[in-house]
């Protein structure tokens, strides 16, 4: 006897994001995301934080760019093999 299922429906997508920090590896580097999908580039301290860059809309910039952004900054700071 087969039974079907009926799960629940997926949560409705927001279309906010809450803010969050992304690491990058072990680099001690990160990017913020915020609400507005605009982003900073911030070095991390153990007592504190220094945002290096100010990225105006993340939306705008295309997947590609930033997959190449984060493999030549890993790669600058020695992080492939």
């Amino acid at each position: 006897m087969s039974q079907l299922l009926n799960p629940p429906a997926p949560p409705e997508s927001r279309k906010t994001m809450k803010p969050r920090i992304e690491l990058i590896g072990t680099t001690g580097y990160a990017i913020r995301i915020q609400e507005d999908k605009s982003g900073q580039l911030i070095e991390l301290h153990a007592d504190g934080e220094e945002v290096l860059a100010d990225i105006p809309d993340l939306a705008d910039i295309p997947e590609s760019t930033l997959d190449n952004f984060a493999y030549s900054l890993n790669d600058a700071l020695g992080n492939m093999r």
